[in-house]
């Protein structure tokens, strides 16, 4: 994987393998993912530069004690526009069908795409 100041790398099997171990690595941490997508996101974006985004998460139902269907969320991209999620699971109490634990690589044509809402930078 090669990166330089103008692209932004895409996902391939090196990268795969690293970032599964990355994940490993953190489910030693108590309650992880819960709370742990800014830090991840920005650690993962820093190391394999992909690009760092923010926004919310969808769910489809308010699970105990949250005020929002749409939760604060980040995640990574690379140049294609993939997500790289290693948090989603976090959002499972509100979501009829779950995700599963681990990396997550979303492509825009995925139905769980539709979900990550990116802040809209025209209103900041």
């Amino acid at each position: 994987m090669e990166i330089t100041e103008r692209t932004i790398p895409t996902i391939d099997a090196k990268m795969v393998k690293e970032l599964e171990a990355i994940y490993q690595e953190h489910l030693q941490f108590p309650g992880f993912p819960n709370g742990n997508c800014v830090r991840l996101s920005h650690e993962i974006a820093q190391k394999f530069g992909l690009t760092y985004s923010e926004g919310s998460f969808v769910l489809d139902f308010k699970p105990d004690n949250t005020l929002e269907i749409d939760l604060p969320h980040a995640w990574c991209e690379d140049g294609n526009m993939t997500i790289v999620d290693l948090t989603a699971s976090q959002f499972n109490k509100g979501l009829k069908n779950k995700v599963p634990d681990g990396v997550m690589f979303l492509k825009p044509e995925d139905e769980l795409y539709l979900r990550y809402k990116k802040i809209d930078e025209t209103k900041k």
